[in-house]
């Protein structure tokens, strides 16, 4: 006799890996976590303790957070968000590292009581500029940086020669 045993897909993992996170939910600097195979429970409270006045949201349906970067640069929000614990593969920013945000306040969270992206509706208004590419903040290897002193120094010593 033999049984087959079966096991239901965990269904955060499966939604998220379907999401998009090409289209960040704000015009606006800011930071966001996401991953899909979903994120832990504990990167909302990281966020809260790294993006200071500014609330952590939820979008591409609770795949993923974010934040403005009020007050701060886009490199220190990232940078507290990994020594808090977040993976730097889960961190997306929509501008480079000196940037900020042009909010000085948080939003007022009437507005946009669902958490969902403001302007994502019927009304939504014109987007302005074209959108910043998301790519994740990655990290340099030691190996790919031996590697690059090692061509660097190579070349020199044939110059040399």
């Amino acid at each position: 006799m033999s049984s087959v045993a079966s096991s239901a897909a965990a269904s955060a993992t499966s939604t998220c890996a379907s999401v998009s996170y090409s289209t960040f939910p704000t015009e606006d600097v800011g930071c966001a976590t996401a991953s899909t195979g979903g994120l832990p429970s504990n990167y909302s409270d990281f966020m809260k303790g790294c993006c200071k006045t500014a609330p952590v949201e939820s979008w591409a349906n609770d795949c993923a957070l974010y934040c403005l970067s009020i007050g701060q640069s886009v490199g220190d929000l990232n940078t507290c968000f990994q020594s808090a614990g977040i993976a730097p593969s889960d961190i997306i920013c929509n501008a480079n590292l000196s940037a900020s945000a042009t909010a000085t306040k948080a939003p007022d969270s009437t507005s946009n009581p669902s958490g969902t992206a403001a302007g994502s509706g019927s009304t939504a208004g014109a987007t302005k500029g074209a959108a910043v590419a998301l790519v994740p903040q990655q990290g340099v290897s030691k190996a790919g940086l031996g590697m690059l002193v090692m061509l660097f120094v190579s070349g020199a010593v044939g110059a040399l020669l």
